[in-house]
């Protein structure tokens, strides 16, 4: 398996079934993926803040403009956005100031992407965040495991992207 690294403020996305998109080290940040099992294509973003203006070399660096390059990403692979299935990781809260909830950056960045990807539609069916600790998030694109290492502790599979949940009427 190649694993493909995607690094502060970037957003990467692949349809080959050997590749593996990992966000290293997240804190406050908070890891968006994306995948869509019909296409076997997956997206991987490492958003940073909430919003602000984003540069062209780093689309994610704003959850008000990863969402958006991220989706743009996976599309011009094949992705269909209506089969689209995402999960959300990170935005822990590393330093405890107990003060003003500004500098809650971790919660402030789940919040945002939360927002963005139901602007766009989605709704994370894996969320893993929150917390006091780091994060490192791999996205099987073959498959659409995710799996999550958190500091101090043993790797686990947190699932797949792959069914969306029964709805019951």
């Amino acid at each position: 398996m190649k694993t493909i690294q995607v690094g502060l403020a970037e957003c990467r996305a692949s349809d080959s079934p050997h590749d593996q998109l990992m966000a290293i080290g997240l804190g406050s940040c908070v890891a968006v993926a994306v995948y869509d099992p019909s296409t076997g294509v997956g997206g991987l973003a490492h958003v940073m803040l909430p919003a602000g203006q984003a540069s062209d070399d780093k689309p994610a660096k704003f959850a008000t403009s990863a969402i958006p390059a991220l989706l743009a990403q996976v599309g011009e692979l094949g992705a269909d956005p209506a089969e689209l299935l995402c999960g959300i990781f990170g935005g822990a809260t590393l330093l405890s100031t107990g003060q003003s909830t500004l500098l809650q950056i971790g919660d402030r960045n789940v919040t945002a992407v939360v927002a963005a990807l139901e602007k766009a539609g989605l709704s994370p069916l894996i969320r893993e965040v929150g917390g006091t600790k780091g994060r490192t998030i791999g996205l099987a694109v073959g498959s659409g495991e995710v799996t999550i290492k958190i500091l101090g502790q043993e790797d686990r599979r947190l699932g797949e992207l792959t069914t969306r949940p029964e709805v019951s009427r």
